[in-house]
């Protein structure tokens, strides 16, 4: 799969520190995406998950149903409360 790199945004934990950087491989683990790369300062391996957005897929969409009216309810309350 080829991935258009992108400038993601790291979060490094040892240093507390956020940095930039468009040098990061693609993993996949357990199904999920991730973007990895090594801070430059720290020299620790950082891990971030990616989205669709990032891999260049979209995520397939619900397509809303049609609601659909119960007209033999209504006409079956009206009738109760005129023959009640």
């Amino acid at each position: 799969m080829a991935i258009k790199k992108q400038v993601l945004n790291f979060y490094d934990v040892k240093t507390k520190k956020k940095f930039n950087t468009s040098d990061w491989t693609h993993k996949t683990r357990g199904g999920r995406h991730f973007a990895v790369t090594v801070n430059p300062k720290s020299k620790v391996e950082c891990w971030r998950t990616i989205g669709a957005a990032v891999l260049g897929t979209k995520k397939p969409t619900k397509k809303a149903k049609p609601c659909k009216k119960k007209k033999w309810l209504t006409e079956d309350i009206l009738q109760f409360l005129f023959l009640n």
